[in-house]
Formats: C-alpha cells, sequence, structure tokens
C-alpha cells in the first residue's frame, strides 16, 4: 500500500489553528490522523449527501474546509461581462447602420429636397460670353446652379450647351 503526503497543513473552520495537522496516509495509526479522520467521517455520515453539497446547511456548513470556495462565481462574472460587452457593441453596430441607412435615404434626395420651387417661368437672352452657368447664377442666385442649369435644358430641350448671342431661353423664375 502507498502512502500519499499532503504538502499543505488541512484546516478545518471550526477547529482553533493549533489542531492543524499533516496526514500522511488515509488510514495513519497516529493520533491527530485518527482524530482527522473521525471528524470527516462525522461529517459525512450525519449530513447525508445534500449537506456535503457546496452551500449546504447544518453540520457540513460549519465544519468545510477553511480557504476553499467555488471559483465558479469569478468564471461567471467574466462571461457575463464579456456577454453585456458583445450585446452593447451589436446593438450599437445596429444603431450606426440604422443611421448610415437614413443618411444614404435622405441623402440621395438632398438636391430636390433643398430646392426651393419655381414661381413660374420668364424668358432670359443670351448675352456675349454667356454660358449656361453664368445664366443660372443670374436668374438664381440663392438656388443651386446645377439644379437650375438642368431645368433650363430641360425646358429647352437643348441638346448641348452651345448658346448664340441673343437666343431667348425660357428659364424658371423664382420669387
Amino acid at each position: 500500500m502507498s502512502t500519499a503526503t499532503l504538502h499543505r497543513p488541512i484546516r478545518y473552520a471550526d477547529t482553533p489553528m493549533a489542531a492543524t495537522s499533516t496526514v500522511t496516509s488515509p488510514n495513519a495509526t497516529k493520533p491527530a490522523a485518527r482524530a482527522l479522520d473521525s471528524r470527516r467521517r462525522e461529517r459525512y455520515d450525519a449530513t447525508g449527501p445534500a449537506g456535503r453539497r457546496p452551500g449546504g446547511s447544518g453540520a457540513a456548513a460549519s465544519a468545510r474546509v477553511a480557504g476553499t470556495r467555488c471559483a465558479a462565481s469569478a468564471i461567471d462574472r467574466r462571461v457575463v461581462a464579456r456577454r453585456r460587452a458583445t450585446a452593447a457593441a451589436v446593438m450599437l453596430g445596429g444603431a450606426l447602420a440604422l443611421l448610415v441607412w437614413v443618411v444614404a435615404i435622405i441623402g440621395s434626395n438632398y438636391a430636390a429636397s433643398v430646392q426651393p420651387a419655381p414661381t413660374g417661368t420668364e424668358i432670359v437672352h443670351v448675352r456675349q460670353g454667356d454660358s449656361l452657368s453664368s445664366i443660372a447664377d443670374r436668374i438664381a442666385p440663392e438656388v443651386p446652379r446645377q439644379a437650375v442649369i438642368e431645368q433650363i435644358v430641360e425646358r429647352n430641350r437643348l441638346a448641348d450647351s452651345g448658346l448664340r448671342v441673343g437666343q431667348a431661353l425660357v428659364a424658371p423664375a423664382y420669387s
């Protein structure tokens, strides 16, 4: 039969420090070892399986080995914290995706939304050195230039930007 040696002394929570001892064999004949073995037997025999659970009540709870506790609570806290962080990151990502989608929808029609509607039309004559850009700046300086140019090209059915001096153009009028 081999002998097992515990390197650290066993301390019981309900015994004073003087009662600590090193156990060299489960069936040792030393008085200290016999006393420890009898305490173990009393603890397990008297309480039954329910009292031997970690957190049980009665004699098993009072005779618990000092310095032992379940490490699962610290691990569980880390897992819960990691899950919360992951959930927060997913929710933040979803919120950012929604924000990008809203900006893309609104931004795609931004020119039409900021452009005021023309109140009517007016006839504009092309001068020497005029271009569609200069005409757009002259008739509606507060409106985006490209929007005015598009309306002039559409109303006059212009194929290109070639203008002649004195040419009459139908242009939108803004109040």
